[in-house]
């Protein structure tokens, strides 16, 4: 008796007949001590084999349900977030700093820049640097000295006489394009020579 104990006891069993045995006992509906005499182990066995499967099985799929959790919370933040309708705003990079700042309070910056197409490192230098580039700052200080310019020749002058002013008078070197181009934002428009013939 003691020998046949012995030999019961050494006995190895591998995780594939486990599963098949656990298998059998769940799935077929045959009591746990037919299922354990056909396979030549103890109830208690099979039942621990039970538990020790199925508390397996849920920590496998902890992390699984972990993940699809999170990812559910980011997709609803983002659903939550382009129900104000910055996806369909076509606007500058500024403008795009500008939202980044107005819902900082609501939103974590590092979730909203990516969704705005965005750097967060460049939102931040925008914020170190005051939120003006030195770029828009001296637009803005040449479309003051453009729209004085403009008054006091009663609007006749174009771009390319605009230009030759702010060198001579103030000179600011400054090339014609970007002239032209702020005045085109500003809608200041020169009057053309009438031609003779």
């Amino acid at each position: 008796m003691t020998d046949a104990r012995k030999k019961r006891s050494r006995r190895r069993f591998s995780d594939e007949f486990k599963r098949e045995a656990v298998e059998l006992f769940q799935g077929s509906g045959i009591s746990a001590d037919q299922v354990s005499a056909e396979l030549g182990i103890s109830t208690s066995l099979l039942y621990r084999w039970s538990r020790e499967l199925s508390t397996e099985q849920v920590e496998t799929a902890r992390p699984a349900y972990e993940d699809l959790a999170s990812e559910n919370r980011r997709l609803r933040r983002e659903v939550e977030f382009f129900k104000k309708g910055f996806e369909l705003l076509r606007v500058s990079t500024v403008e795009r700093y500008r939202i980044v700042d107005r819902w900082r309070e609501c939103y974590p910056i590092a979730f909203m820049c990516p969704l705005l197409r965005e750097a967060r490192s460049k939102y931040y230098a925008w914020v170190d640097r005051g939120r003006e580039s030195t770029y828009a700052a001296w637009d803005r200080h040449l479309l003051v000295l453009i729209r004085s310019l403009h008054q006091e020749w009663v609007g006749i002058l174009g771009y390319r006489r605009m230009h030759a002013l702010l060198q001579q008078q103030y000179g600011e070197y400054v090339g014609k394009h970007r002239v032209r181009r702020l005045m085109r934002l500003a809608g200041l428009m020169g009057i053309p020579k009438k031609r003779r013939r």
